[in-house]
């Protein structure tokens, strides 16, 4: 059970460096600042949502 919940407590790390990092793609100091930072959070939310599949997938099989 602890090993669950320290894989949603790594999830919700995930969802917050996500969320940092869009919010600071809408103000940026330059455009290309703006552009790496859309890609970095979009690139992550991607990665959240494959690591919270995977962990559903997990959870759904332990008894």
């Amino acid at each position: 059970m602890s090993n669950l919940t320290s894989e949603i407590e790594k999830a919700k790390i995930m969802a917050k460096q996500s969320e940092v990092l869009l919010r600071a793609s809408y103000d940026p100091e330059s455009k290309e600042d703006g552009d790496v930072l859309s890609y970095l959070a979009f690139t992550q939310i991607i990665e959240l949502h494959t690591y919270l599949a995977k962990l559903l997938n997990t959870a759904k099989a332990k008894p």
